[in-house]
């Protein structure tokens, strides 16, 4: 309320006084911004100030500018937003949701996909390019990937939905499979995890904004490529009754891949006498589908809760096998088949005095069933050719073959209070629990285990609570945040023996404390400092400690990483928004580091080695001369080393100090945009974009070996791609074409397994709003 204490308040809306919520409010005279709640409101204290001039503004709609009299008692401003027809999005640096979100503590990378949706580029794709990241998949579409940040890699890296770890929504939610069409932005944050998020992550999460418009929408898109690639989507959303107080909402996304690419210098069969030589082939047994559908329904604006909806989704994954855990020998007729049913319901609710509390709840159920055979008695070569064995199983480590049919039940509940304290203090209260239980059957692996190890259930608990305190200081030039987090799990898994028979079950229990401390510096309008502290803990998931009963074994042994983590940046926003960078530096001690080691060539498990040291660091710069051009460079360096053994005794002592094999150390990204608008002469808009993606070689194996072969590095590498999409003059419908490593060079990731070459997509779009 606008009243002596020069305070202001102000509510915006649209057209039919419906709240917008993700609006920006700035207050011209005091540079300061916010972004209004789910009320659509935001607030403000002016201090001195008796007159001040609003500016507000959301990508969609049209901006607006107020000169308000504080001095004048009013209950509050409001603005109302005029929405614009429609934006299939085109590239633009100005000021952004995404820019506050990036000036808070936690200094987060934000990634908005407005601009992006035009085009066929993957989600995975997307977040390689951002800075100090890398996404390492094991070959094409569907394939399984690790994502590397700032040092730490595999789960210590969390990949969460609007605010819902994806390892308890299925894997229709994880970055291979989501579609861009479906998001609004891509947040990072890097070592330093806010309490809110209720995640064990050990140093990184990338969270995944789901899209919200006030507006009624139908966007439809399709696109072909490469290796008998087709991805659709449909993505909709619709208000109705008075006042627009409720909607349905409904996201459908299918992809599907061969993945039949060429690969180089595999050995395949010469004569009858079993010779073979080094030849190119395509990959032929890799086919990828996968079908996902997402409803949701709810309600705004009562009086007990801003936003209650329900969210109930489906989806099914079918994947052809063509090896294990290395691209070594090949596989000819494994298959899995992965349908997935969702349920959650939301609610969230905030005071009516603006910014004095706000809560988020949410409750889900996730049923998920898994079967893979592998029963063939062929021996298979990389031209598609076999040869009878006697025993069955592709993967040749069970006497008879695998046939297990898994089923994962999941609940899990997250719940966030927010309240301030008083004027500069501000509380944050946040827990998510989750139960997993995994029950099945293996008819052909009993032989092999001597007994059927699913025969009684084995299950996983695990709670998170976590407390912060924000502090402002000197009128928000330095902002402060303090948190501590409780962590516990137990397990109760099957236990088996070096030569995979049953060895019973393990009850295992761990509970740890957390604690961290960030501070933001506000050096100057344009230069933020931000210097933070975190020693956190990661527990085991039901992956790791399950397996996955395909190429990843149990461990119930396993316990929980820990890592002491220190973050340092600065960063850099040009006043005229021509220039945004930055300088970052990491240190990471992380003791009991779960590693994914291989056992053979198509079976791998999850170890804990004793103690690993990282130290390195991050710089990016984005330039835009002008408004329709812009210029992204990042890199990234980061060295990993290993200081203590591992307690299997698997890790001899002359790899003490040494680099941590297949793990790069230094990569980088640069990217170009282009737009060109002339409705008049093109009818439209033109986009070009050009990205570059480089990796310094680095070993296989450990280095300190030596080059005993070419086979033990992974070259260095440096894939150009290229993009132009056509937006029409009533943004109505857009094309987007892509070539990818456009000149067909040799790609590797994970264990030198190749990546797919030069391939090119088409993509078509048709969005339709009210």
């Amino acid at each position: 309320m606008a009243a002596q204490d020069n305070s202001l308040t102000v509510l915006v809306t649209d057209d039919n006084e419906v709240a917008i919520p993700g609006a920006i409010v700035e207050i011209v005279e005091l540079n300061l911004a916010s972004i209004t709640n789910e009320s659509g409101e935001a607030s403000f204290i002016l201090g001195q100030f008796q007159q001040v001039t609003l500016h507000v503004s959301l990508l969609g709609y049209g901006s607006e500018h107020r000169i308000v009299d504080s001095q004048f008692p009013q209950d509050r401003i409001k603005i109302i937003l005029k929405e614009k027809a429609t934006e299939l999005g085109v590239v633009t640096i100005q000021g952004s949701q995404s820019d506050l979100i990036r000036n808070t503590p936690y200094a987060p990378d934000v990634l908005s996909l407005d601009a992006i949706r035009s085009t066929p580029q993957p989600m995975a794709q997307l977040i390689n390019q951002m800075p100090g990241i890398r996404v390492r998949q094991s070959g094409g579409m569907g394939s399984q990937s690790n994502i590397m940040l700032h040092g730490l890699d595999g789960k210590g890296v969390r990949v969460f939905v609007d605010n819902i770890p994806v390892y308890l929504m299925g894997d229709a939610y994880n970055i291979n499979n989501i579609s861009p069409n479906m998001i609004d932005r891509i947040e990072v944050y890097k070592g330093l995890i806010p309490v809110q998020f209720g995640s064990d992550a050990l140093g990184g999460i990338i969270h995944l904004v789901s899209r919200k418009s006030n507006a009624d929408f139908l966007d439809v898109n399709y696109t072909v490529g490469s290796w008998n690639t087709h991805e659709a989507g449909l993505n909709s959303k619709k208000y109705f009754g008075v006042g627009r107080k409720y909607f349905a909402a409904m996201d459908v996304s299918y992809s599907h891949s061969d993945n039949n690419y060429w690969i180089k210098d595999r050995e395949v069969p010469i004569d009858e006498l079993g010779n073979t030589a080094l030849a190119d082939v395509r990959r032929f047994h890799d086919g990828y589908t996968s079908m996902m559908a997402r409803g949701q329904v709810g309600i705004n604006n009562l009086a007990w809760a801003n936003d209650l909806r329900l969210i109930i989704s489906a989806s099914q994954i079918m994947r052809e096998w063509q090896h294990g855990f290395s691209a070594d020998i090949p596989w000819g007729q494994p298959v899995s088949d992965q349908w997935s049913v969702n349920s959650a319901l939301s609610w969230m609710k905030s005071s009516k005095k603006p910014d004095q509390w706000d809560a988020t709840m949410m409750a889900g159920f996730n049923l998920t069933e898994l079967s893979f055979v592998d029963t063939a008695s062929r021996t298979y070569f990389w031209d598609g050719s076999f040869v009878p064995k006697s025993l069955k199983g592709e993967s040749g480590i069970y006497a008879d073959g695998r046939t297990p049919i898994l089923l994962n039940k999941n609940f899990f509940y997250r719940a966030s209070l927010n309240y301030s304290l008083a004027k500069n203090y501000r509380l944050n209260l946040s827990t998510l629990t989750s139960f997993e239980r995994l029950v099945g059957e293996d008819k052909a692996g009993a032989s092999t285990y001597k007994e059927d190890p699913f025969k009684t259930p084995q299950d996983l608990f695990k709670n998170y609570i976590g407390l912060a305190l924000e502090s402002e200081f000197f009128g928000e030039v330095i902002t402060n945040i303090f948190s501590v987090k409780h962590f516990y799990s137990h397990s109760y898994a099957v236990n088996l023996k070096a030569d995979k028979t049953f060895n019973g079950y393990l009850n295992t229990f761990s509970s740890d404390i957390g604690f961290g401390d960030v501070l933001r510096w506000r050096l100057s309008k344009a230069i933020n400092y931000t210097l933070g502290f975190e020693y956190t803990v990661r527990q085991p998931d039901s992956q790791e400690v399950f397996g996955d009963y395909i190429n990843i074994g149990p461990n119930p042994t396993l316990v929980p990483e820990k890592s002491r983590n220190i973050n340092t940046s600065i960063q850099y926003n040009a006043a005229d928004k021509k220039i945004t960078s930055s300088i970052s530096a990491f240190y990471r001690n992380t003791s009991d580091r779960i590693f994914l080691s291989a056992i053979s060539t198509g079976l791998s498990s999850f170890l804990n080695l004793l103690n690993t040291e990282t130290y390195g660091g991050e710089a990016d710069v984005t330039y835009s001369p002008m408004k329709n051009f812009m210029i992204s460079l990042n890199s990234t360096f980061q060295n990993i080393t290993l200081n203590k053994g591992d307690s299997y005794g698997k890790v001899p002592g002359r790899y003490i100090g040494a680099r941590l094999p297949n793990t790069p150390y230094f990569f980088g990204n640069g990217r170009l945009d282009y737009t060109l608008q002339d409705p008049e002469k093109f009818k439209g808009t033109i986009q070009f974009g050009y990205s570059f993606n480089y990796i310094h070689e680095f070993f296989r194996a450990w280095a300190v070996d030596g080059r005993a072969s070419s086979k033990e590095v992974i070259p260095a590498q440096g894939i150009n791609n290229l993009m132009i999409s056509y937006l029409n003059g009533s943004e109505r419908w857009s094309l987007g074409l892509e070539c990818r490593n456009v000149f067909n060079e040799e790609a590797y990731d994970n264990f030198s397994v190749q990546k797919a070459g030069r391939s090119i997509y088409l993509k078509a779009r048709i969005l339709l709003s009210k």
